[in-house]
């Protein structure tokens, strides 16, 4: 978000945000001078509304609105194939919960699989990643 020079009119800037409708919560307080602010700690895929407002003793001034969110991480695919490229039934990829930016890990239930060679294919956010697995 971004918006004019305040800093002859106020001592600072909050900035709060509410995303359900009902209670802002402040996130941030900032020097007069600040001109903008991003929010990196919200949720991925989550729209929520901001509020910013100078802020000076004795003085009450009129807030400003945005709306905005971060874009969501992706979605993770995945299959587990033999040796022949053949897809390999009975065999569960999770990744659990809402996964953050950076390096994530997801597990393969391989307890139905017979000893071999298996290549788990995944694919992120367009990227395809091949992987060898053997099971003995």
């Amino acid at each position: 978000m971004t918006w004019n020079d305040v800093s002859t009119q106020a001592e600072e800037i909050e900035i709060s945000r509410v995303y359900d409708g009902t209670i802002y919560t402040q996130i941030a307080v900032l020097s007069m001078y600040a001109k903008s602010y991003s929010d990196y700690d919200g949720t991925p895929g989550v729209n929520y509304h901001y509020k910013v407002i100078p802020v000076k003793s004795g003085v009450t001034f009129i807030a400003d609105f945005d709306y905005g969110s971060k874009k969501e991480n992706g979605a993770i695919k995945g299959k587990v194939v033999s040796n022949l490229n053949v897809g390999v039934s009975g065999v569960t990829v999770t990744a659990n919960g809402n996964l953050p930016s950076g390096i994530n890990e997801f597990t393969i239930d391989t307890k139905d699989l017979t000893s071999g060679v298996y290549y788990c294919v995944a694919t992120l956010n367009g990227q395809v990643i091949q992987e060898v697995m053997i099971k003995q």
